[in-house]
């Protein structure tokens, strides 16, 4: 990670997609991490993720100046939302790191996040023993 770019916070928030009530209580789940930071050359770029087990990747990149633009070295601050894939995972703790352990942290999934509106389903009843089928997921126009 370039030297120019430096998090200073970093808040992980769980939250429903859907307000939870007592019937239903698989809604999905949204994860975001909420990264404060500053830089001082180039730009904020791309951000990726992978997940590995119980363990979330942040990469945070930056862009480098163009050759025609110079680095006039004063300190911007910047902010990203990002929106972790949480989808399919069954309720536990999970970590994350970002740009290779520039900053870690915790969180917690109080439900599996297995709604049925999200998941996959289909395939060949010869060699597909899975219960997920479609039928029930069909909007009528």
């Amino acid at each position: 990670m370039p030297e120019s770019l430096k998090l200073t916070m970093v808040i992980p928030t769980v939250s429903p997609f859907f307000p939870v009530d007592s019937i239903n209580t698989s809604s999905p789940t949204f994860v975001r991490l909420i990264v404060l930071g500053e830089y001082t050359c180039g730009r904020i770029g791309q951000v990726n993720q992978r997940r590995t087990g119980n363990l979330f990747e942040i990469q945070i990149t930056q862009d480098p100046l163009q050759p025609t633009e110079v680095c006039d070295y004063k300190v911007r601050e910047f902010w990203r939302i990002i929106n972790l894939d949480v989808f399919g995972l069954k309720a536990g703790d999970y970590q994350y790191t970002i740009n290779n352990g520039e900053n870690n942290g915790l969180f917690t999934l109080p439900l599996d996040v297995r709604d049925s509106a999200f998941t996959d389903c289909g395939g060949s009843p010869e060699d597909d023993n899975t219960p997920n089928n479609c039928e029930d997921r069909i909007v009528p126009f």
